[in-house]
């Protein structure tokens, strides 16, 4: 039996990268793989892509390693192009982007986000059949266990005799945000998050295998003294995702309506800000991108929650979200029929926009 340590997304995070390598040299470890991500956001891009490049048995591309090399693509800082230079810059260039490998009889696929797009997101929270196209394959060859990374959230589930791990971030972890300026302990949520798995690599006979979630506490402080004395772009957005988890992503804030008995743990609303809590619902202010991790709190399938600000309405049922434009009525129809067919009365179904 063999372990090997998946590590990704350090996003130039010198302190993180190197607490994380000292963690798996201490559990005499000998094999990393990682799966991409090792530039922008952080501090340290050249001296992380010199460590990875010297540490790791196998590096995978990355979304933000291909912002770096091509910062049209998406809104990648001319810092982080200019700070690495050419030959690293090639270096991050040719990585590839995936790899197949047998462990104890399986055939695991691991790359960053999906086998062919490093942009392509699948998020935790996704459906079913979202999630299965994390196997896709163009020449049929389906792999037993998909590893991947890019959502900074350590989760494992399994699909239809299929495994899905997410190993985490290295680098700029935030399983769960802070979404106001509220002082609260995030410790456990922005340690160094990787994964260890143990079997007998090569092997298509069947054999046991394990799966280790790990979390590494380090120094954050280190790092924002770092990139202070760096002076990296957007400064104070990283420095609230490494301490509150607070993602620099969609910022767009909507109004929600939250109807209490459809809604399995009411106390999570706490970490938001509340316009309204009478008996019977309650009216939060969030931005997009949570939305669619607080309908895994909806009781049942037809349960509902909805969303809205001065240009969309978001109505969520807990296997189906529906984004609108407000003066969209055919395509709110249809939500509404949605939410028929699941057996709501259509009296019940009410998007009332209280502004």
């Amino acid at each position: 039996m063999e372990r090997v340590a998946f590590i990704s997304d350090m996003h130039s995070n010198i302190v993180a990268t190197k607490a994380v390598l000292k963690d798996i040299e201490n559990r005499d470890i000998k094999r990393i793989f990682c799966l991409g991500d090792l530039v922008l956001k952080g501090s340290s891009p050249c001296e992380v892509v010199d460590l990875i490049k010297e540490r790791c048995e196998v590096v995978l591309k990355g979304n933000g390693d291909d912002g770096a090399v091509n910062p049209q693509k998406i809104k990648a800082k001319e810092w982080y192009t200019n700070k690495l230079g050419k030959e690293r810059l090639e270096y991050l260039n040719n990585l590839p982007l995936y790899k197949d490998i047998y462990i104890s009889g399986s055939l695991v696929r691991i790359f960053h986000a999906t086998k062919n797009d490093v942009f392509y997101r699948i998020t935790d929270l996704a459906s079913i059949d979202e999630k299965m196209k994390l196997f896709e394959d163009e020449n049929n060859v389906i792999p037993d266990i998909v590893i991947y990374a890019d959502i900074h959230k350590q989760y494992m589930q399994k699909i239809k005799n299929k495994t899905i791990v997410n190993i985490g971030s290295v680098g700029n972890s935030f399983e769960i945000s802070v979404l106001d300026n509220k002082e609260v302990n995030m410790d456990e949520v922005t340690q160094i998050h990787y994964c260890i798995i143990e079997g007998e690599f090569g092997s298509k006979e069947k054999k046991p295998i394990s799966i280790q979630f790990v979390r590494v506490p380090y120094d954050i402080d280190e790092e924002v003294r770092i990139a202070k004395k760096e002076d990296i772009p957007q400064l104070d957005e990283y420095i609230a995702e490494l301490k509150k988890g607070k993602y620099r992503g969609k910022k767009a804030l909507y109004f929600g309506k939250i109807y209490k008995n459809s809604f399995t743990n009411t106390s999570i609303l706490e970490n938001f800000k509340i316009e309204k809590d009478n008996s019977e619902e309650v009216i939060i202010k969030v931005p997009e991108d949570t939305i669619k991790e607080l309908s895994k709190y909806l009781v049942l399938p037809e349960a509902y929650m909805f969303f809205w600000n001065d240009k969309n309405i978001i109505i969520v049922y807990k296997n189906k979200i529906f984004k609108i434009e407000r003066d969209n009525k055919e395509s709110i129809d249809e939500a509404i029929n949605y939410g028929i067919n699941l057996g709501i009365p259509k009296e019940k179904i009410c998007f009332d926009m209280e502004e």
